[in-house]
């Protein structure tokens, strides 16, 4: 990918195929916490194209999400595996749950971290709220937020129902649900900053039904 320059001009679009439109959608709706994952990103002439998104391993609270760091290097290796190039597994997606659409500082240091040149952040919410943006890394730092996450249109039939199934069970599968709580029991209260993580399992029912 051609480096990012300050002209608005020579900004990319950034399209995301139907497909991965449609799991990020569900992986944020359907996930009562927090949740995260990665993607791949490839050139459609001068714009981006988000063309996949993953649901990688991964512990989520009401408010951050830690990928398994073995879950991923697993994935890169499947990548590997499979002959694909993995250059183009350059998205980073996470939402907020039912909060509003911002880069938190621990987005940014998330980002920083990564170190993905040309890497491609999405934020989204449950209100099917998204934030889009851009960072490059050489020759020098640069970022581009507000750019529009554009949907392409889905031609063929899919059974959504199904889907959605498909997506609560893979959350129950890999998301490991993380409630934060001040411990009182004075055995474990070691200071006031003392926080407890309790694992809280998903709801054995079936997920809601598509509307």
């Amino acid at each position: 990918m051609k480096p990012v320059g300050p002209d608005p001009q020579t900004l990319p679009r950034m399209f995301i195929a139907a497909s991965a439109f449609k799991r990020l959608a569900l992986y944020i709706e359907l996930c009562p916490f927090e949740v995260s994952g990665l993607g791949t990103v490839e050139p459609s002439g001068k714009d981006l194209l988000v063309t996949e998104v993953f649901l990688i391993r991964q512990r989520a609270s009401d408010s951050d999400t830690e990928l398994d760091p073995e879950a991923v290097a697993g994935h890169l290796l499947q990548i590997l595996q499979e002959g694909r190039d993995p250059s183009t597994l350059r998205l980073w997606w996470h939402s907020h749950a039912d909060g509003p659409i911002f880069w938190s500082n621990t987005d940014e240091e998330t980002i920083t971290s990564l170190q993905i040149e040309q890497l491609v952040s999405i934020v989204g919410n449950k209100r099917g709220e998204f934030g889009c943006r851009l960072d490059q890394f050489t020759p020098k730092r640069l970022t581009v937020d507000g750019l529009p996450l554009i949907p392409l249109q889905d031609l063929a039939l899919e059974d959504e129902e199904s889907l959605r199934r498909q997506i609560f069970g893979e959350l129950r599968e890999k998301v490991t649900l993380i409630q934060r709580d001040v411990s009182t029991v004075p055995e474990i209260f070691l200071d006031s900053s003392c926080v407890l993580e309790i694992p809280i399992p998903f709801d054995e029912h079936e997920p809601p039904q598509w509307k």
